[in-house]
């Protein structure tokens, strides 16, 4: 229980956050899901910022509030607002996206987090619903 580090701080710029959310932590980066910015932040894991990741080519995120990725490093991204999980690759396009507002089957209210495991399965934290969603990815890579 050491305190090494911290970074970023209250703003809109590169390397300021509103709502920093999820993480992913690979090859020496950081991947922040920077909420109410409607984007990713990359930074080094010394803190640094390197670069954002918006995806706005191809539609934007709408409130990502937790980012994860599969073992053929593609993220995957909960969007709190688009009531969605968006599957990317990280130079840029969007791949997939899945669900839609609502209370029913294959719908999603409000969710808050995900998961992905090593079989091909990602879990969603469907919060406004009160429940956990499992989406199966045929292969594994979309």
């Amino acid at each position: 229980g050491t305190y090494v580090l911290e970074f970023g701080g209250l703003g809109t710029e590169v390397g300021k956050f509103q709502r920093p959310s999820g993480m992913v932590w690979i090859d020496s980066k950081i991947y922040v899901a920077d909420a109410i910015n409607s984007r990713v932040q990359v930074f080094s894991d010394q803190g640094q910022p390197l670069e954002v990741l918006d995806w706005a080519k191809s539609g934007g995120l709408y409130y990502p509030y937790d980012i994860a990725m599969n073992l053929h490093g593609q993220f995957f991204m909960v969007e709190y607002g688009a009531c969605r999980v968006t599957v990317a690759e990280p130079h840029g396009s969007i791949v997939a996206q899945y669900g839609h507002e609502g209370r029913g089957h294959a719908e999603l209210w409000t969710p808050w987090a995900l998961a992905v495991s090593d079989d091909n399965r990602v879990f969603i934290a469907d919060t406004g619903n009160r429940r956990i969603v499992q989406l199966s990815l045929p292969g594994g890579r979309l």
